[in-house]
């Protein structure tokens, strides 16, 4: 009789008893069949490891352009690249700055970045809450706003933002007014000399609480402006306002270049720290390039001025308020890309630990005077909220 056996090894064996059925015990059997081959145990399928989930880069805004700031609490608003005037908060409806001649002339480019054509003065204002709330509805008294924060309400641009702007210089004017041919980003509050009294502490329209972060194409020079009463009231050009020769000169040389803008209070609580940024060759690749602390006890203002509440003549602007103004001056054409306002939180500095730790003393700052903006009394009119 053959019996076929798997013994523990396991070996495949064949055995015959001597004597064809005849019992004997198992040892007595004779072998006649062995494979010889310890088969190998079978390798298990390995179970698969699940796809790990990605997690999401917090470090790049929705263009791709690296955040020198996480984000902190407050609005956020990116350029509409599909059309500039479905912006939210910025279209030209819902300008509060007033004169339609302000508002730029949108042409696309084939590369998909945006045209303006009307350079000469633009000022295009972004809401904070999507719409402008009103001048009724904004303090202008900056020991109220020093207090709180805000001009309008919490629904403001925080005194904490990041401005981000590709901008290429197509073709620059020759005017002077305002300054030579530059770019400016401006917080806070509108543009008017108005001495009419309202909203909340019935202080003057004229007081813009506004800080300026300007640049300028002919040279590479960048400066901060501080406006208390406009037009007639700006913070002294004192030393390392001004930074002569902050980036090259990029006047028509057809290329983008880009620029972010920082506004936030430091950990004291009562000083203002001001940056300006740039991507020179658009390669996420942003240096820190001009900076200033102001902290209200030395860029005073130019001249006496009053409407603006009690003790405005120094102090420094740790609030910010319903709007933000990209805005240009004696220009032809200018094109742009990838703006936008972001509200950050200061105490996470995101990369560049090299770039953010950099602070300037400027050895070679002068006053420019011819920069001062002047404003005609047509931009007196007071503003209700804009549906």
């Amino acid at each position: 009789m053959s019996v076929t056996t798997t013994n523990v090894n396991p070996r495949i064996q064949t055995r015959q008893t001597s004597q064809p059925g005849d019992p004997v015990p198992d040892e007595q059997w004779q072998v006649i069949c062995d494979t010889g081959v310890i088969p190998a145990e079978p390798t298990p399928t390995p179970t698969p490891e699940p796809t790990p989930t990605p997690t999401p880069t917090t470090d790049l805004d929705q263009f791709g352009i690296a955040k020198l700031y996480a984000d902190g609490p407050g609005p956020v608003t990116y350029m509409d690249m599909n059309d500039p005037t479905k912006t939210k908060g910025a279209g030209q409806g819902n300008n509060p700055e007033g004169n339609s001649s302000y508002y730029p002339h949108f042409v696309k480019n084939s590369d998909g970045s945006w045209a303006n054509t009307n350079g000469k003065e633009v000022r295009w204002a972004w809401t904070a809450q999507g719409v402008y709330p009103g001048d009724s509805n904004i303090c202008k008294c900056y020991d109220s706003n020093n207090k709180t924060g805000y001009m309008s309400g919490p629904g403001d641009w925080p005194p904490r933002i990041e401005i981000t702007a590709y901008y290429r210089a197509d073709e620059v004017g020759t005017g002077t007014a305002n300054g030579e041919c530059h770019i400016e980003h401006v917080t806070a509050h509108r543009s008017t000399t108005s001495d009419t009294k309202s909203g909340p502490g019935s202080c003057a329209l004229g007081c813009a609480g506004s800080y300026h972060f300007n640049k300028y194409a002919l040279t590479g020079r960048k400066k901060f402006e501080k406006d208390y009463r406009h037009a007639a009231s700006y913070g002294r050009d004192i030393t390392n306002t001004n930074a002569p020769t902050a980036t090259p000169a990029w006047k028509n040389d057809g290329k983008f270049h880009g620029f972010k803008d920082v506004f936030y209070i430091l950990a004291d609580g009562k000083t203002v720290q001001l940056e300006q940024w740039s991507d020179w060759d658009c390669t996420n690749d942003w240096k820190k390039d001009h900076s200033f602390q102001d902290d209200g006890t030395k860029w005073v203002p130019k001249a006496s001025f009053s409407g603006c509440g009690s003790g405005s003549q120094t102090i420094q602007f740790l609030f910010n308020g319903p709007i933000t103004v990209f805005r240009a001056d004696n220009w032809v054409k200018y094109s742009m890309r990838y703006l936008s306002v972001r509200s950050i939180d200061p105490t996470k500095p995101l990369a560049h630990p090299t770039q953010h730790a950099r602070t300037f003393e400027i050895d070679n700052d002068y006053v420019e005077e011819s920069d001062e903006i002047y404003q005609t009394k047509e931009d007196d009119v007071i503003l209700e909220e804009v549906g």
